[in-house]
């Protein structure tokens, strides 16, 4: 049974309700998750780039892996997840909360 069954209405203006939508995709969660985080005042953090969360699933891949792999094999490896980590530190956010990368 769902837990959450009572509707909370608000007004706001177009201009508001953008600018709410696009804080929480950038948040990474949905527009009633991150009202409910704004208004109970839990911390939300901006939901990592699709590349950051590439290497991050990189490591876990080659950890996972490790023990089959020889030392080149492991260098080549990191030296990939290097470039996606470089790749995700050079990304910039535009206005629509989508990352681009900065030599655009």
């Amino acid at each position: 049974m769902r837990e959450r069954n009572i509707n909370i209405n608000i007004r706001v203006t177009d201009k508001e309700k953008k600018a709410l939508e696009r804080s929480a995709k950038r948040a990474g969660l949905s527009l009633s998750a991150f009202l409910r985080k704004a208004g109970l005042n839990q911390k939300i953090c901006a939901a990592p780039s699709t590349t950051l969360r590439k290497a991050y699933d990189a490591v876990e891949w080659l950890l996972n892996k490790l023990s089959k792999f020889s030392k080149s094999e492991i260098e080549v490896n990191l030296i990939n997840i290097r470039e996606l980590m470089l790749d995700a530190y050079y990304e910039k956010e535009d206005r629509n909360g989508n990352y681009k990368d900065m030599g655009d």
